[in-house]
C-alpha cells in the first residue's frame, strides 16, 4: 500500500474541471450529494485558487462512491470530458497544437505542462514524460500526487485519437511513489494513424 503523501496543493481549476463533470453528466443534485460527503467549499471551487490535495482525493472518492466506479474509470471519463465537452474547447485547441498527426501529438505530450503554465504561471498539472519504444509504441509517465494522473491522460488520449481519427491501443502500468508524488505508466500503441476520418481543426482562431 501507497503511503499517505504530506498535503501538497491542487490548482482550482483542475477542482472546478471534476465538478464540471460532474453536473454536465450527473445534474447539479449529484454535486450537492458530493458536497455533502465531504468539507468541501458549500459553493464549489474557486477557479484561481488552490486547495490541499487531500480535498481533492476526497472529492475524487465521494464522486466514485456517488456514481458506482472505480477512480481509474472517473478520471478516464474526466479526461476525456476535458477534450469533448463544448464548453472546453480550448482544451482541445491546446492540444491540438501538438501537430497535425496524433503521432505529432503524442511526441509532444511532454511540452503540454509548459505550454499550459505559459498561459496559468501556477497550474499544476501531472509532469509527463515520454519513452519511444519503436514501431508505433511509446510509454508514457506522469508524476504527480494524486493517484489517477496516468488514467486521466488515457481519457485525454483516447479523445484525441478519436479527434485525429488514429486507432490507438492503451494500457495502463503499474503504480509507483518516488520522492513523495506517485508515478503511473500507459503504454501507447499507434496501430492506424489514419483509421477513419477525424474532426476538423483550424490552427487559428476565427475572429468575430
Amino acid at each position: 500500500m501507497l503511503a499517505k503523501l504530506e498535503d501538497k496543493y491542487v490548482h482550482g481549476l483542475i477542482n472546478k474541471s471534476m465538478q464540471g463533470f460532474v453536473t454536465a453528466n450527473h445534474g447539479n443534485g449529484a454535486w450537492a450529494e458530493i458536497v455533502h460527503m465531504t468539507d468541501i467549499p458549500a459553493q464549489g471551487f474557486e477557479s484561481m485558487l488552490s486547495y490541499p490535495d487531500s480535498m481533492t482525493d476526497a472529492v475524487l472518492d465521494a464522486a466514485c462512491a456517488y456514481v458506482g466506479c472505480t477512480r481509474p474509470s472517473l478520471m478516464e471519463d474526466i479526461g476525456m470530458f476535458l477534450v469533448t465537452h463544448p464548453d472546453l474547447e480550448a482544451v482541445r485547441r491546446l492540444m491540438r497544437f501538438g501537430g497535425p498527426t496524433f503521432e505529432d501529438f503524442i511526441l509532444s505530450l511532454d511540452e503540454v505542462h509548459d505550454r499550459a503554465c505559459l498561459a496559468v504561471p501556477d497550474l499544476t498539472l501531472p509532469k509527463i514524460s515520454l519513452n519511444e519504444a519503436g514501431a508505433g509504441q511509446y510509454v508514457i509517465t506522469t508524476q504527480w500526487q494524486v493517484a489517477g494522473a496516468i488514467s486521466l491522460v488515457s481519457g485525454v488520449l483516447r479523445a484525441m485519437a478519436d479527434d485525429y481519427g488514429a486507432l490507438v491501443a492503451l494500457d495502463v502500468g503499474p503504480r509507483l511513489q518516488s520522492d513523495g508524488e506517485i508515478l503511473e505508466t500507459l503504454s501507447v500503441f499507434i496501430a492506424e494513424p489514419e483509421f477513419a476520418a477525424g474532426r476538423s481543426f483550424i490552427l487559428a482562431e476565427r475572429s468575430a
